[in-house]
């Protein structure tokens, strides 16, 4: 994927120098284990919202529609009715395997979060300073919503629509 983007080759071997014979030690009181860590980006890792970016940009071009990771779902949407129509078929398809989305209501704030990326930067930026949140997605039963957040961390990065590093680093 860095060579398709044109990343120098000097970086990309940076890169892979830092991903490459990693491992993981595990220790529980005297006793450690340690594995080699063969997957993914590291749990934190700074690089983890670019890698993220190239994911989307590779998805443009494959139908890319959403991520999972364990217990940490991120779906993405094109337009305001695809993802209420998503949310509440969602909702629905968890509960027949006796699952749950988190869903707040009219005096609660939801845990599963919807984030609005404007098209534009300069969009995104003014929003931002103007504290603009979506209005809540209402889905079909008992005054059940899915609140906006401007921020939320997913594997362990902070993402917001400037998508920039800003946020994490000042938290």
């Amino acid at each position: 994927m860095l060579e398709k983007y044109r990343i120098l080759p000097s970086l990309k071997a940076v890169i892979e120098k830092m991903y490459k014979n990693c491992q993981v030690e595990i220790k529980c009181g005297k006793i450690s284990a340690a594995f080699d860590y063969t997957t993914g980006v590291y749990q934190g890792d700074d690089m983890l919202p670019i890698f993220f970016l190239f994911i989307m940009q590779e998805g443009k071009n494959f139908n890319f529609r959403n991520a999972l990771y364990v217990d940490d779902s991120m779906f993405l949407f094109n337009t305001w009715n695809e993802l209420k129509e998503t949310a509440s078929r969602l909702q629905k398809h968890f509960a027949c395997f006796g699952l749950i989305m988190h869903i707040g209501n009219l005096t609660t704030k939801s845990k599963s979060e919807a984030m609005y990326f404007p098209p534009l930067l300069a969009e995104a930026k003014k929003l931002e300073e103007e504290g603009y949140l979506p209005e809540d997605i209402k889905l079909p039963h008992d005054n059940e919503r899915i609140s906006f957040s401007s921020n939320f961390k997913y594997l362990g990065s902070i993402i917001t629509p400037l998508l920039k590093e800003d946020t994490k680093i000042a938290a």
